[in-house]
C-alpha cells in the first residue's frame, strides 16, 4: 500500500486528497519481488510453474541436503553431538524452505483472498476521514521500515558464510604460501578422500551457495508477507478504535449506537481474519526458528 504526498509531519497534511494508498503490489518491492522470484505469490497463472519450481527446488538443495544428512549419520555414530547440531541448524531453514513452498502452494486461495482483502481495505480507507488515513500512515511508516530491515538482516544470515569461506580462499590463494580450499558448510565426503578434493568440494560448494540465494528468496518473500499481514491487522485495530472514538462522539443516540455496531463487526471480522493468517502461515514460519534455537 503506497503512500503519494507521504509527509513526514501530519502537520503538513492539508486535506484527505492528500494521502492515498496503493495496492500492495505496489509498494512492498523487496517483499513482493522475492514473492514472484520465488515462485510463492498467489498467482493463478502460475499455478503450474509453482509446483515445477517445488521439483526443481527438491533438484537444487538434494546434493547438500544428502552430504550433510550422511554426514549426520556418521556424527550421531560416532558420538558427536556438535556436528549433528551444527548441520541442524543448517538443515532446518533450508527444509523449512521447501515446506513454505508447499504450503503457500496448499493455501494459494487463502494467500489471495488476504492479499485481495488487504488492498479493497486501503481502497476504502482512501476515502476515510483524515484521522484514519494518518494512523494508517503512522503504521505503513514502520511496515517500510521493516520490510527493508527484514530484506537486509536475511541478506546478512543468507551470504555471511558464503562470503566468509571466499574472501578465505582468496586471501589463502594470494597470501599463503601453501593455499588452502575453506568450505561454507564443514561436511564428510560419502567417497572417502578429503571434502577438498574434485569435484565433491565444487559441487558442494557450488550446492551451498545456490541454497543460500534461495535462502534469501523465500526467508525474505515468505517470512516477509508474513510480517506484513499481522502489521495489516495492526493497523486495522488501530483505525477501528479510532472510528470507535468518533463512533462516541455522535450526539444522536440512535446513530450513535448503529456506529457503535459497525465498529463491532469490523472488530470481529480483524479477529476472523486473524485466525485465518494464523492457520494459513504461523506453524511454517515458527519452524525454522525452533529448529535453530
Amino acid at each position: 500500500m503506497d503512500v503519494e504526498n507521504y509527509g513526514s509531519d501530519s502537520e503538513d497534511i492539508g486535506n484527505d486528497e492528500d494521502i492515498y494508498f496503493k495496492p500492495f503490489e505496489k509498494t512492498f518491492n523487496y517483499v513482493m519481488f522475492c514473492m514472484a522470484v520465488g515462485m510463492i505469490y498467489p498467482n493463478p497463472k502460475t499455478e503450474k510453474w509453482r509446483i515445477a519450481a517445488i521439483f526443481f527446488y527438491m533438484l537444487i538443495i538434494s546434493p547438500a541436503t544428502s552430504f550433510i544428512a550422511y554426514d549426520m549419520v556418521e556424527a550421531y555414530k560416532e558420538g558427536d553431538m556438535d556436528s549433528i547440531f551444527r548441520h541442524t541448524i543448517v538443515m532446518g531453514p533450508f527444509l523449512s524452505q521447501y515446506l513454505k513452498m508447499v504450503l503457500m502452494y496448499k493455501y494459494r486461495t487463502n494467500a489471495k483472498l488476504l492479499l485481495e482483502e488487504m488492498n479493497e481495505y486501503f481502497e476504502k480507507l482512501n476515502s476515510k476521514p483524515l484521522s484514519h488515513k494518518l494512523i494508517a500512515k503512522k503504521w505503513l511508516t514502520k511496515s517500510f521500515f521493516l520490510e527493508k530491515s527484514w530484506a537486509y538482516c536475511v541478506l546478512a544470515g543468507s551470504f555471511s558464510f558464503p562470503i566468509s569461506a571466499i574472501c578465505k580462499n582468496i586471501y589463502s590463494a594470494l597470501f599463503d604460501e601453501y593455499p588452502r580450499r575453506y568450505c561454507i558448510q564443514e561436511v564428510r565426503s560419502p567417497f572417502g578422500g578429503s571434502n577438498l578434493d574434485f569435484p565433491f568440494y565444487e559441487i558442494m560448494f557450488i550446492n551451498t551457495c545456490m541454497a543460500s540465494c534461495m535462502y534469501y528468496i523465500n526467508f525474505n518473500g515468505y517470512d516477509g508477507f508474513f510480517v506484513q499481514l499481522i502489521l495489516h491487522t495492526a493497523l486495522r485495530i488501530a483505525v477501528c478504535s479510532e472510528s470507535l472514538k468518533d463512533a462516541f462522539k455522535i450526539d444522536d443516540s440512535v446513530l450513535r449506537r448503529k456506529a457503535v455496531g459497525v465498529v463491532i463487526k469490523e472488530h470481529i471480522a480483524i479477529c476472523n481474519e486473524t485466525g485465518f493468517k494464523m492457520h494459513s502461515f504461523c506453524f511454517p514460519s515458527l519452524l525454522p526458528l525452533c529448529t535453530s534455537s
